[in-house]
């Protein structure tokens, strides 16, 4: 990875993510995105579509700062747009992602304390590799336990697999992220596209609210890992 960094257009592409002009554009899609795909199946009554429009809003908000390594503010809107998401699952009685989303919000208050204005990128090492290895596993043993709630009736038939697959994905991602390692950007794509897909699928066979804000949302998390890798990188080659 040191010698893309190092090239011109990797330089080029860092200018153009790291601009406040990318910042606004990536906002104001993503927002026009989640608003235009709640209103498909917005229920001005149900606690559930303004819930999933928070999530949807505030999630723009999160990853954008993440990207751009934003210490405890980050933290603090990420616990609560996860727990909007956590109250998403318990509807759909998805305990897995229950579970990951309580994983997640601990990992920002530990974020919280331990960072301050800005997240700190170290480089990976070994060890990373191999906590991360374990913390993966435990993800796996969670799914054993907990993840029959990631089969619903009527989905189509890969759904539940490649689910299972960008768990675990997500659960190493976060760490990484907590961990200020870089490589959490390229695990972050990895599951988001994975999602766009599974959202489209089930847009086709489950018309909720949810699906089409969170479908909406991928798009965007997708494009936003790619920013995230290159400004992490750039800034752990520049940093360490």
């Amino acid at each position: 990875m040191n010698n893309i960094v190092k090239t011109k257009g990797f330089e080029n592409a860092y200018k153009i993510f790291s601009s406040k002009k990318y910042d606004a554009t990536f906002l104001i899609v993503g927002i026009a995105l989640v608003i235009g795909a709640a209103s498909l199946k917005f229920n001005p009554t149900s606690i559930d579509s303004y819930l999933s429009l928070f999530s949807g809003i505030g999630g723009m908000f999160v990853v954008i700062m993440q990207a751009n390594r934003i210490g405890r503010p980050m933290f603090i809107a990420a616990i609560l747009v996860t727990a909007c998401d956590f109250y998403n699952y318990f509807k759909q009685e998805i305990m897995a992602k229950m579970i990951l989303a309580i994983y997640g919000i601990l990992l920002n208050f530990i974020g919280l304390f331990t960072y301050k204005s800005k997240i700190e990128v170290t480089k990976l090492k070994k060890t990373d590799l191999i906590i991360t290895s374990i913390v993966g596993a435990i993800g796996v043993v969670v799914l054993v336990f907990f993840g029959k709630g990631l089969m619903k009736s009527g989905q189509p038939a890969f759904v539940f697999p490649l689910t299972v697959v960008l768990f675990v994905v997500q659960v190493c991602a976060k760490f990484l992220f907590i961990r200020g390692k870089a490589l959490c950007g390229i695990l972050f794509f990895i599951a988001n596209f994975g999602y766009i897909i599974i959202y489209a699928a089930l847009l086709l066979t489950v018309g909720k609210v949810q699906n089409y804000v969170y479908f909406a949302m991928y798009i965007m998390f997708t494009i936003n890992a790619i920013k995230a890798t290159v400004i992490w990188y750039h800034d752990e080659d520049k940093e360490n």
